[in-house]
């Protein structure tokens, strides 16, 4: 009804002004900030000019004193390309982008972040680590060499001719290796053209693949950062708490002190059901990077949090059934 009294008011004053629509717009948007019950659309370009022709219509209807056909004053039958659709709606959101993101569909979110070190692929994956008890631990293909012995762990359940290891272009293991009909690749293969390590973990589980990464990301120059996702499940309260904040601490310097470097932590309470928190964190991460850039820790990983991910690089824009690319409401978040 605004939108009619607007339109009156400059059609009996015959105002020739070529941005009604602006006028409109804006009049609109100050009048919805003193009024909640008005929810405040600001459309796309692709359609402002006829929501202006509907809204003039609807108003002539209202006004008019002769039969008008609603079905007249109603007919903007238009199609547009989806990519433009989708360009249009994420510069209202965004600010200008220069093309449009990859449409993709839901079936296709977890191809789109692989992780090189699922739990799958490294029972095939063989790894020159240090001679620590701890990795003696993990069920994984080391080897290492102590006094000129060479130390050498192999998974029982796969062939050997199927593993191959990768080691530093220093390497004094790489002919050794070869001897004995393994292969053998340089290390930055098996992260290639990744520049950030990214993980979901609980703060009070154990994490089976972290260390293997500290040891990747000391000997990759690619990496660049690591974005550790600290999840919890508490009450908001708890989070808040001295003792929490003193043992998140903790555990940040012991992170820390595993990757030799420093490493970005965002808190991630399961018990939210409010998503724009940590979707606006990782976009604050890793939103300058390509999905095809991060390394994905194959742990505690849901859709919605590869989706959290996909979403936050603005590279991909996934399909949504339903979704409304033509108005932007003051009443979303």
């Amino acid at each position: 009804m605004y939108f009619g009294i607007l339109l009156f008011i400059l059609s009996i004053n015959n105002l020739e002004y070529p941005k009604k629509w602006d006028l409109l717009s804006w009049a609109v948007f100050f009048l919805s900030m003193n009024d909640d019950e008005i929810p405040y659309l600001y459309f796309s370009p692709l359609v402002q000019n006829d929501i202006y022709e509907i809204e003039f219509n609807v108003y002539q209807l209202l006004t008019s004193k002769e039969k008008v056909s609603i079905a007249k004053l109603l007919n903007v039958n238009r199609s547009f390309n989806k990519e433009d659709l989708i360009k249009n709606y994420l510069n209202i959101k965004n600010g200008l982008i220069n093309e449009c993101p990859e449409i993709i569909q839901e079936n296709e979110i977890e191809s789109k972040l692989p992780s090189s070190l699922k739990k799958y692929n490294l029972r095939y994956v063989g790894l020159e680590i240090g001679t620590s008890n701890y990795f003696d631990m993990l069920d994984i293909n080391s080897c290492n060499s102590k006094n000129g012995v060479l130390n050498l762990r192999l998974n029982q359940n796969v062939d050997f001719r199927d593993i191959t290891f990768y080691l530093s272009k220093d390497s004094k293991l790489v002919e050794r290796l070869k001897s004995l009909k393994l292969h053998t690749k340089p290390i930055e293969k098996l992260l290639a053209n990744k520049k950030v390590i990214l993980g979901f973990l609980f703060l009070d589980d154990f994490s089976y693949l972290l260390p293997i990464y500290s040891e990747l990301s000391s000997k990759i120059s690619s990496i660049e950062k690591i974005v550790l996702i600290s999840l919890v499940d508490l009450e908001p309260n708890q989070v808040q708490s001295l003792e929490f904040d003193n043992m998140y601490r903790e555990y940040q310097s012991r992170i820390t002190s595993l990757f030799n470097c420093k490493c970005e932590f965002i808190i991630r309470n399961e018990r939210n059901a409010d998503t724009h928190e940590i979707k606006r964190n990782l976009r604050n991460a890793v939103g300058e990077y390509k999905s095809s850039q991060i390394e994905i820790i194959d742990e505690n990983l849901t859709i919605d949090k590869i989706r959290w991910v996909i979403e936050a690089t603005k590279e991909y824009w996934i399909e949504q059934e339903g979704f409304n690319y033509y108005s932007i409401s003051t009443l979303s978040k």
